[in-house]
């Protein structure tokens, strides 16, 4: 991947810009090409454009002294994450599996079909 997007950007608002803005009559917009834009700045601006809307929440949020906690498909970008970590000055930490949402699934699966029990008992 591109270390830079090479001045172009993206603002991903083809159907409004949603959380935090709501405005669902703004307009995407790519701009910035000239001659020497190649493809791999288009996907560098865009993975860049995802980090910024991610800002744009977190920091509406607040860190705890261990870094902020994220998850799912995209956490393993690791242009993605970087980006997120200087745009906000943040640490950002995975853990070990990402994709949580299909390991929920998978769980809820196999316990409504008796396999395990996903229970948590309080200790006495």
């Amino acid at each position: 991947m591109e270390e830079n997007c090479g001045g172009v950007y993206f603002v991903p608002a083809f159907q409004g810009l949603y959380a935090p803005h709501w405005d669902s009559n703004a307009t995407g917009i790519i701009l910035g090409f000239t001659q020497f834009s190649r493809k791999s700045h288009l996907i560098r601006a865009t993975v860049e454009s995802i980090a910024f809307q991610a800002n744009d929440i977190l920091s509406l949020m607040r860190s705890d002294s261990n870094g902020i906690k994220i998850d799912g498909v995209m956490s393993y970008n690791n242009a993605l994450v970087q980006s997120l970590a200087d745009i906000t000055g943040q640490l950002f930490v995975r853990p070990n599996i990402c994709d949580t949402i299909s390991l929920g699934a998978a769980m809820m699966a196999g316990y409504q079909m008796g396999i395990w029990d996903i229970r948590t008992e309080p200790n006495s």
